[in-house]
Formats: C-alpha cells, structure tokens, sequence
C-alpha cells in the first residue's frame, strides 16, 4: 500500500513537474489501494466476510437494473440522437465520414453493452461474473433444503439478474469468469463430488492454484491470440495484444518510474502497433496498467 501510493504521489508532485491529471488518479488508486487493504484486514472475521460477501451480491442486483436501462432505453436514444446529428458529432472530433476511426466508432455505438457506472463492459461483467458463480450454486443448495424455498427463491431472483448482467454485458472475459467460477463452484453442491472437493479443498496449494490460474489463463489466451495475429477474424482479443505489445515497449522506455497513472494515452500513441487504430486510456490488464503507470 505505501509502495504503491508513493509511486502513484510522486507522479502527482514531483516526476514532471507534477500535474492535476496525475494528481485526481493518483489519489483515486491510493484510495483504492487503501480500501482493498481494509477490507483484507476486515475480512479476516468471519461475520465481516458473510456481511461482504451479501453487499457484492446485492450490488450485482444493482448493476443489473442499470444495465437494463442501458440496454433497453439508454442505449437505443443514443444511437437515435447520434444518427440524427451523425454530420455534426463525427466533424466535432475531426473525422471524416468514411475514415477508419468514424467506422470504428459507429461499429462500437452500435453495440448495445452494459457497463453500469463504471463505463467499461468488463468491469461490468467481472462483477456479473462473480455473481453467477455464486448465486447459481447458493439456489441449488437452498431449493435442496438449506434455508427452505424462501431463500431458495431469493437466491433464484439473484441468480437470473446475474445471468442477465452477463449477457447484457456481452464480453468474453466475462463469460469464461462466470464458467471458471462455477467450475469451482458447482461440486460443492453435486451430490457424490462435494466429498472430493472438500478434501482437495483442504490441500495448501488448491487455493494459491486457482488464484494463479485465473490471472494467468487470460493473459496467456491474449499471448496465444497474438500468435495467431491477422489470420483470424477475431478483434477484441487482438486488440489487446497490441495493448501488451505497446505495453512492453512503455515498460522498455520508462522502467523505473513508469508514465504516471495519466500517462497512458500519450504514451501509447507513440508505442502503438500501425495496425490498431484505436487510442486508449488503458491497457484493459491491472498487471500491466500498475507497472507501465508507476514502473517497477
């Protein structure tokens, strides 16, 4: 916490000359980082982690409401209001109506996503995720008699609007979450298999395994997408591979102290695979967002 909350603040300060854009990130990161630290300590009581444990689960109820009034009626008036001023909005931030970054544009606005208050799909859908792998085997373990048909039914309604949130959501990421989750999840309630689990469960390195393995199963399937390059259709994917490669190429520059945690997109323009026309804030990977922002 006071590495990262020191790396973030000498941007903000110092490295630079300092500046508001570091300044309003850096202490929106220190504020998470301290949050985080929080609820780690906190969740070492076992009432506190029930009591985190229902408010993440009730907000995935939230972010499924939002979510369908994005879908349902945001969204449509969006596209609306964009194909009747489409002239306008695309010369006010310079494009043409046939250049790359005009159909990039319309190609995104076309897809109605969900991305609650977060503005990003995948952090929706994270939290989506989270949500069905923890519902889906919480009903099937109340409707079987554990709380009787009441909570079963409660955690029925969940189970739905996560699901909901996750296809509302549309990102891949999110859906192989939600099946990783309930790959783990799902013995648990399996009659001849939650014996097994259990003692698997029981073994030290089960754990530390999966947490490993679902921060390095994505990265590894972003690797392999990057392999395959252009001779697959596929473009999100690819996208972020170009994210990595431009990442690697920041981390080369700037290795020791990074670019500061607003200085991505100008960092990126100059590091960018040709063949991306997209200019973003953001890596979409926390790994290599922390490390090309506040170096090592």
């Amino acid at each position: 916490l006071l590495a990262g909350s020191a790396a973030a603040l000498l941007h903000a300060f110092v490295i630079g000359g300092g500046s508001l854009d570091n300044l309003m990130h850096a202490g929106t990161w220190a504020a998470s980082m301290a949050a985080g630290a929080a609820v780690h300590a906190a969740a070492r009581d076992p009432w506190v982690r029930r009591v985190l444990l229902a408010s993440t689960l009730g907000f995935v109820a939230m972010l499924a409401a939002k979510g369908g009034l994005q879908v349902l009626v945001e969204h449509p008036e969006t596209v609306r209001m964009f194909r009747a001023n489409r002239a306008a909005i695309l010369a006010a931030q310079g494009w043409s109506s046939d250049s790359i970054m005009a159909r990039a544009f319309e190609r995104r606005l076309a897809q109605p996503e969900a991305t609650g208050w977060f503005g990003l799909a995948n952090v929706y859908a994270s939290f989506a995720a989270a949500g069905t792998a923890a519902l889906v085997p919480l009903m099937i373990l109340r409707w079987r008699g554990a709380g009787g048909a009441a909570w079963g039914a409660v955690c029925a309604l969940g189970a739905v609007g996560a699901v909901a949130a996750l296809a509302m959501a549309g990102s891949k990421g999110g859906y192989a979450a939600a099946l990783f989750g309930l790959a783990l999840g799902l013995p648990l309630v399996v009659p001849g298999l939650t014996r097994r689990v259990a003692h698997l469960r029981e073994r030290p390195w089960f754990g530390p395994a999966h947490g490993l393995a679902a921060i390095v199963l994505p990265l590894a399937a972003v690797a392999v997408r990057a392999a395959i390059g252009t001779r697959w259709g596929e473009l999100s994917l690819l996208f972020r591979a170009f994210y990595l490669q431009a990442v690697a190429r920041i981390i080369g520059s700037h290795p020791l102290a990074g670019v500061g945690p607003a200085g991505f997109k100008e960092a990126y323009l100059l590091a960018k695979n040709p063949l991306n026309p997209e200019e973003v804030t953001s890596p979409h990977s926390v790994l290599a967002d922390l490390v090309r922002t506040l170096g090592l």
